[in-house]
C-alpha cells in the first residue's frame, strides 16, 4: 500500500506517519463497528478544498460571539458540526455522447475510467474554441512540432520539455457550448478553477473571471 501511494505522488512523510498510526490499532479495535454519536449540533457542510480548513478554524474560533450574544446564544448553543463534501471532478463535466462506437467522426466522451493526463507530471490543460475541436487541437500539435515558445502558448512549451513530445498529448471534449464568445470564456475559467488546471497544478497559466 505504501508503494502504491508513493507512486501516486503522496508525500513519503505523510504515508509513513499514516502507516505507523495504523500499526498502533489492534485488529479487534479495527473490526468493531463505529457507533454514530447522537448530537444536536447543526451540520455545516463545505466543499472540500485545502483552503477551507482555514474557514473551519475561523468559524470555530469566533463562534463564541454567537454563543455569548443574548439573542443568538439560545439558538447557537453549540458550535456547528463542520464536514466536507467532495467537489465535482472532471468526470462530472464530461459531456454525454449519442455515439455508440468510435468509428464515427466527431467529439464525444472518451469512456476511459480516468482522463489521460501528462504521464510525467499528470497535468491537464483546459481550453476553449469557437471552431471544431479537431482543428484547434491540430494547431496545438503544430505549435509543439515548431517548438513555439510564445508566452501565449503554454501547451507547446510544456510538451517541448525534456522527455515530452506530441505523442503524449490527448484531447477530450468537456462541454458543447453554443453561447457567445464571452460566455464560452467564462465557462473555460470555471472549468480551470473547478478541475484545478492552473499552474503549477496544471498547464493553464491565466485565470480571471473579468
Amino acid at each position: 500500500m505504501c508503494q502504491f501511494l508513493d507512486k501516486r505522488g503522496y508525500p513519503v512523510s505523510v504515508v509513513q506517519a499514516g502507516y505507523h498510526r495504523a500499526q498502533l490499532i489492534d485488529r479487534q479495535a479495527a473490526l468493531q463497528t463505529a457507533e454514530k454519536e447522537n448530537t444536536d449540533r447543526i451540520p455545516f457542510t463545505l466543499t472540500f478544498h485545502p483552503h477551507n480548513h482555514a474557514v473551519k478554524s475561523i468559524i470555530l474560533k469566533n463562534f463564541k460571539l454567537l454563543q455569548n450574544d443574548s439573542e443568538t446564544g439560545t439558538i447557537f448553543s453549540q458550535p456547528p458540526l463542520i464536514s466536507f463534501k467532495r467537489d465535482k471532478n472532471i468526470g462530472n463535466f464530461l459531456i454525454r455522447s449519442s455515439f455508440q462506437t468510435y468509428d464515427q467522426s466527431g467529439t464525444f466522451k472518451c469512456a476511459r475510467s480516468q482522463c489521460k493526463t501528462c504521464p510525467f507530471i499528470h497535468n491537464l490543460y483546459i481550453g476553449e474554441t469557437g471552431r471544431r475541436l479537431g482543428d484547434r487541437f491540430r494547431e496545438h500539435l503544430r505549435d509543439v512540432e515548431r517548438n513555439d515558445k510564445d508566452a501565449s502558448k503554454p501547451v507547446a512549451r510544456h510538451f517541448n520539455l525534456p522527455h515530452h513530445s506530441k505523442q503524449h498529448m490527448a484531447v477530450c471534449g468537456l462541454s458543447l457550448h453554443l453561447g457567445s464568445s464571452e460566455s464560452r470564456k467564462t465557462l473555460e475559467q470555471k472549468f480551470i478553477f473547478q478541475i484545478g488546471t492552473l499552474n503549477p497544478h496544471g498547464i493553464n497559466e491565466r485565470f480571471s473571471f473579468n
